[in-house]
């Protein structure tokens, strides 16, 4: 199957008060987790100003920056689709905030779109979605209707009868940070991971 990863990483943190992803859990940045769980693929980190050297160092392929996050996460997708040459891929939109997602979470959910042949394959627990979100060729098609500030849910929700929930059971797809205080949770939870 012909994946690019998209790593999104142009927010502002302003929740934070701080550049989020540069926080780091056990000497790994949240972007360099980011990135390193989609290692395997070809990825485009969409960055905010001022990260590029950042997303270079922690392995990205080929790094787009956002000057205008305002306009939201659609925003960011679409710079990183028009970023890439081979229209017949297919995209795994990764969120850079997801601190314990690993290269196994990705394969799940790939695999499930190899399986299934699904236009669109993501993570769910108890009907929840999460990420990564896996696009195929046609469904990344639709990325170029949907309005800024719109969610890539829309998506989703169009293409439910090409699409393939997989089952999740643990925090990896679903827990992102925004906060001070999520990330101390996250720090309290990688601390008892290592007890």
């Amino acid at each position: 199957m012909n994946v690019t990863a998209v790593v999104l990483a142009a927010g502002t943190s302003s929740r934070m008060g701080v550049q989020k992803l540069l926080l780091e859990i056990d000497g790994l940045s949240l972007l360099h987790r980011a990135i390193a769980a989609v290692a395997a693929y070809p990825n485009v980190v969409v960055i905010s100003p001022g990260l590029r050297s950042k997303a270079l160092e922690a392995g990205a392929t080929r790094v787009v920056e956002n000057t205008e996050p305002e306009r939201g996460m659609v925003h960011s997708a679409r710079l990183a689709d028009a970023a890439i040459d081979d229209r017949t891929s297919a995209l795994l939109l990764v969120p850079a905030d997801l601190p314990f997602l690993e290269p196994r979470h990705v394969e799940l959910v790939l695999d499930a779109a190899k399986k299934s042949g699904a236009g669109v394959a993501r993570p769910v627990r108890n009907g929840v979605p999460g990420h990564p979100v896996f696009f195929d060729a046609s469904a990344r098609e639709m990325l170029s209707l949907l309005p800024d500030g719109d969610t890539l849910r829309s998506i989703c929700q169009t293409q439910a009868s090409r699409r393939c929930d997989v089952e999740i059971d643990d925090d990896a797809c679903f827990l992102d940070v925004d906060t001070p205080e999520d990330f101390q949770a996250v720090l309290d939870d990688a601390r008892d991971s290592f007890r």
